[in-house]
């Protein structure tokens, strides 16, 4: 592994570690460009930092209690990560969601 693969790496666990902690939006303004695209399976993507996040805050809203968050899988190639992992949490009208397979993939920046 590179060091630049060494560091994304590192940036990469420190990411989920975020995440396992709540702090998800903090993350995403830690972790995330300001050009960041993000999709939801078959959804149209959401461009741009402040519109994840607004996207993000509103699904925070629907949510009572998360009940785990584990990472299946981690890597980096070059100047990509990914992550693949699984969330379980109780919505506020008492239903509970596992959401599986999910997997994110980051590009390095040279700036960062």
């Amino acid at each position: 592994m590179t060091d630049q693969e060494q560091q994304l790496m590192k940036r990469l666990r420190d990411l989920c570690q975020y995440i396992r902690e709540g702090k998800i939006i903090e993350a995403m303004h830690e972790f995330y460009d300001e050009n960041v695209e993000m999709q939801e399976n078959l959804e149209l993507p959401c461009v741009g930092l402040e519109a994840n996040i607004k996207r993000e805050e509103e699904w925070l809203t629907s949510v009572k209690e998360f009940k785990g968050y584990e990472v299946q899988a981690l890597g980096v190639g070059g100047n990509t990560t990914f992550q693949e992992c699984t969330f379980n949490y109780i919505t506020v009208d008492g239903k509970e969601v596992f959401t599986a397979g999910s997997a994110g993939y980051l590009e390095g920046q040279q700036d960062h």
